[in-house]
């Protein structure tokens, strides 16, 4: 349900007409589905790495001391998680985004002229004409 909520909400801003550099976005959010777990795995790794990773270097800057993302119970199953909602993430997001595209933009327009605000507009066309997608 994480990854399908944050997937969605970048499938929406991308789909922004106001969105600058979609194409790089889209490649580098995609860019984990197509790395193999196994160098991923590898990436996060050092990311996390209780002395060197660059997570815990960032963290020492703003003067909090190294967590033991990996190796500690209470992070570690919040890092997977988080590693697990990367990963899938681009897939989603692409599926979502095919799904907003093939929205027909007279439905917004004519509920722009009806006094729709964005949120009633997600609500009523885009939510019920994403449901296909929702269900794959």
């Amino acid at each position: 349900p994480m990854s399908i909520g944050v997937s969605l909400g970048a499938a929406l801003l991308l789909n922004a007409k106001a969105s600058r550099f979609k194409a790089l976005f889209r490649t580098a959010l995609f860019a984990p589905v197509v790395t193999t777990l196994v160098a991923v795995a590898v990436i996060w790794r050092y990311l996390f790495h209780i002395k060197y990773g660059l997570v815990n270097f960032g963290l020492s800057h703003l003067g909090i001391a190294p967590i033991d993302w990996l190796g500690d119970p209470r992070w570690a199953m919040p890092t997977i998680m988080l590693f697990a909602v990367w990963k899938n993430f681009g897939y989603n997001m692409v599926i979502f985004l095919a799904g907003l595209q093939a929205i027909p933009q007279d439905l917004y327009e004519a509920a722009r002229i009806d006094g729709a605000s964005r949120w009633k507009q997600f609500l009523h066309i885009t939510l019920p004409m994403l449901g296909p997608v929702l269900m794959v």
